[in-house]
């Protein structure tokens, strides 16, 4: 089970470890997230590409402890603790930095209405389509039900790629629009050795774009030593892990 794997590997690897080692002061602000976690991820990636002052605290969702269900009731990560008091989803952790800390640079949400709201509508549609998708694949027992999935998301995948202005979605900044689904984005190659997706399979563009993202610094001193990844997935791929993901998914429900 998860938490048997996280026994094994408790706490963030390679870059990540190092990172991890680099906030341990006492500040207002705590993040409270787990290495293997891909919402975690992109609120960590946030608060070391404006350099937020943050210490990070790992924690074990799979373990609904008082402490965590205090931070947040779903007992689910990241969390974020600011002067002592808590927050938590992962989105609403992002906007709420923006706005708690406009004095560090650079932004990551477009300061113009238009391409604000622009933002708000990618987001969202990688919320709704792109990430619940990935959890689908993620989690079909059988070729057909694989398969399908796997054709459905490389539409979404598409559709995404044709608005990608490059690099980067708005162009040259790595915007909340990037950032957003950078943790999947760096994460199919799970879904290429045990699903049969190809990133040339949506778009040559697309393929570029994954590259730029996987080798961005925030992103790979974020980011664990893979065969650590390989231990908790595999109990995702053997549809043996419970969570409220995999819960949703089976019901067709919103990710939680």
């Amino acid at each position: 089970m998860a938490s048997q794997v996280l026994q094994l590997y408790p706490r963030a690897s390679g870059l990540a470890e190092e990172t991890v080692k680099n906030h341990q002061t006492d500040c207002e602000l705590v993040l409270h997230g787990g290495w293997f976690c891909p919402f975690t991820q992109k609120c960590w990636i946030a608060l070391e590409e404006r350099g937020i002052p943050y210490k990070y605290v790992e924690t074990n969702p799979f373990n609904k402890d008082p402490a965590l269900l205090a931070l947040n009731p779903k007992g689910l990560i990241p969390a974020l603790t600011y002067q002592g008091k808590p927050l938590h989803d992962s989105h609403i952790i992002l906007e709420f930095l923006e706005d708690a800390y406009p004095q560090y640079k650079p932004q990551l949400r477009p300061t113009g209405p238009y391409h604000a709201a622009q933002a708000r509508i990618w987001v969202d549609f990688i919320n709704k389509f792109i990430v619940p998708g990935y959890f689908r694949i993620f989690h079909a027992q059988t070729p057909e039900l694989q398969a399908s999935a796997l054709g459905e998301w490389i539409k979404y995948l598409q559709c995404y790629a044709d608005k990608i202005h490059g690099p980067y979605f708005f162009g040259e900044e790595f915007s909340i629009v990037d950032l957003s689904i950078v943790g999947w984005a760096i994460r199919d190659w799970v879904l290429v050795e045990h699903r049969g997706f190809r990133r040339e399979a949506v778009s040559p563009k697309f393929t570029a774009y994954c590259e730029l993202l996987a080798n961005r610094p925030t992103v790979r001193r974020t980011f664990s030593n893979k065969e650590n990844y390989e231990a908790i997935y595999a109990l995702h791929l053997a549809g043996t892990i419970k969570s409220s993901i995999v819960d949703a998914i089976k019901h067709g429900r919103s990710l939680p």
